[in-house]
């Protein structure tokens, strides 16, 4: 009985946090300079050469 009671408590937690970084930090900064269109499709060319057979799903490409 009391390891559904501990199970229920596993789930229950908050599965989304906040964390709050300085505009010097180093990732804030990286993340402003990068290009992101042209870092997106050189990832796409990447992975359409490394399809071997045109079978399967469509590949997914998420954006940040």
């Amino acid at each position: 009985m009391t390891d559904s009671y501990r199970q229920v408590e596993l789930f229950a937690q908050a599965t989304k946090i906040n964390i709050a970084l300085d505009e010097n930090h180093e990732l804030v900064r990286f993340t402003k300079e990068i290009d992101w269109d042209d870092l997106i499709e050189e990832v796409m060319e990447i992975r359409a050469g490394k399809i071997k057979k045109a079978t399967g799903p469509v590949p997914h490409y998420r954006e940040l």
